[in-house]
């Protein structure tokens, strides 16, 4: 007998056979519903499931049409989570689900660049919204996505800047974004961003040095973050390794 999570996933995966109206409707209700479900793990399942069926949905509206994925803001629920004081992991659960979502129908879906890069800024837009970068990325062993939700943001931006390329105006608004991202580690000591994981700080500095197009001042603040990075890195890795060397250690003493 399944319980009633394991049903609410099978109709999750239901949906996607409806026609667009009632696909979009039955995800935004599924989407409310699944933040009762217990299990984390199908909370994410349930939010990836309707985030795929709001991203396609919203690549077929008409130009004179609201997209779909906007109908969040009218969300009674989504809205309370928004002006909530009190830190969610829902939140970054939903920043997760979406962003998957977006590069999946983006790899596998296959469609116009134009048409996905309109719909990628929406998604990003909502991110923005959702995303508390004072709580969302601090180190939570018990909870995965509260490390992966800013790591996801970001590489997120990076499926934008690299498919806006060939776009001025697509790519001016990843410049913003790009600078957004910028201003939390420069003029700012590096324990000190408001990036609080280092995995997620060290792919930031990647993106940045890779897409961003800093002035000139800017410019030799990103070649410091760089050396900066760099060394984080070597010592992680340098950590990596001494852990590796004792595990291998304590192995052949019990052996």
């Amino acid at each position: 007998m399944r319980s009633p999570d394991e049903g609410l996933l099978l109709i999750t995966t239901c949906t996607k056979l409806r026609e667009s109206p009632q696909r979009v409707l039955s995800s935004l209700l599924l989407m409310n519903e699944a933040i009762r479900c217990e299990s984390k793990f199908l909370q994410l399942l349930i939010l990836v499931f309707t985030s795929y069926n709001l991203v396609s949905c919203s690549l077929n509206v008409r130009a004179d049409e609201e997209s779909p994925l906007f109908l969040l803001f009218y969300q009674t629920w989504f809205v309370q989570l928004l002006n909530s004081p009190v830190p969610c992991e829902y939140r970054e659960l939903i920043v997760v689900a979406l962003t998957h979502a977006a590069i999946y129908y983006k790899n596998y879906d296959r469609p116009s660049c134009d048409a996905w890069i309109k719909v990628a800024f929406e998604v990003l837009d909502i991110c923005l919204k959702v995303l508390d970068w004072d709580t969302a990325n601090i180190a939570d062993p018990k909870f995965a996505p509260r490390q992966s939700a800013p790591l996801s943001y970001i590489l997120f931006i990076e499926e934008i800047a690299a498919a806006s390329l060939a776009e001025d105006s697509a790519t001016k608004r990843t410049q913003l974004c790009l600078t957004e991202i910028a201003k939390r580690f420069i003029d700012t000591v590096w324990e000190m961003s408001t990036v609080k994981n280092e995995l997620t700080k060290i792919y930031a500095i990647l993106l940045i040095s890779k897409y961003w197009q800093p002035n000139e001042a800017q410019s030799s603040s990103v070649a410091q973050l760089l050396v900066i990075s760099s060394l984080r890195l070597e010592s992680r890795a340098t950590k990596t390794l001494q852990l590796r060397n004792e595990t291998k250690n304590c192995v052949c003493c019990l052996l």
